[in-house]
C-alpha cells in the first residue's frame, strides 16, 4: 500500500471556512472603529486649519469675521462667514462624514459674550467653533457656548480663541 502525505480537499476546505469564521468575528469586533477615530481626528484638524484662517484675519483686521446669522451661530462657508477668502484659507473644510446634518459651526462673540457685526464699533473679541465627535457623545460646556443648531446629533468638541 501507498501511503500518501498532505491534505485531502475535504480538510483543506473545512480549514479554510474555519478561518474565514474567525476573521468574520474578529472584524465583527473592530467595526467602524478605526473609520470613526480617523474621521474625528479630521474634523480636529479641520477645525485647528479654521482657527488659523480665523487668527490671519483677525490679525489683518483687528475683530474675528462676523458670521450669518450671527445670533445663532452659523455654518463654515464662504456664503456665512464671506470674510474667509482666498487670502485665508484656500477651501474651506467640510465634515468628513458628509451628511446634512453635520456641519463646523462658528460663533463669534462681542465683549458682552452676545452677538457681534465685526465693525469698529462692535468688534467680535471671541468666538466658538464647534464639531461633532463620533466616538465622544459628551456635549461641550462652557463659555464661549458652541452653537448647537446644525452641529450633528450633539458639538463634542469645540476650538476657541487662543
Amino acid at each position: 500500500m501507498l501511503s500518501r502525505a498532505g491534505f485531502t480537499l475535504v480538510e483543506l476546505m473545512v480549514s479554510v471556512g474555519i478561518l474565514a469564521i474567525l476573521s468574520a468575528g474578529v472584524l465583527a469586533l473592530i467595526g467602524q472603529g478605526p473609520r470613526q477615530y480617523s474621521r474625528d481626528v479630521r474634523r480636529q484638524t479641520d477645525l485647528e486649519q479654521i482657527r488659523s484662517a480665523i487668527e490671519l484675519y483677525r490679525s489683518d483686521n483687528t475683530s474675528y469675521p462676523p458670521c450669518s446669522p450671527a445670533a445663532t451661530g452659523c455654518q463654515i462657508n464662504t456664503t456665512n462667514v464671506p470674510a474667509l477668502t482666498s487670502s485665508y484659507i484656500l477651501a474651506i473644510p467640510t465634515d468628513p462624514y458628509g451628511t446634512a446634518g453635520r456641519m463646523y459651526m462658528y460663533r463669534p462673540f462681542d465683549s458682552a459674550s452676545g452677538t457681534c457685526s465685526g465693525t469698529t464699533a462692535d468688534p467680535c473679541v471671541t468666538y466658538s467653533l464647534c464639531a461633532a465627535l463620533e466616538r465622544t457623545t459628551t456635549a461641550v460646556v462652557g463659555s464661549p457656548a458652541c452653537a448647537a443648531a446644525g452641529c450633528g446629533a450633539t458639538c463634542s468638541y469645540r476650538v476657541v480663541n487662543p
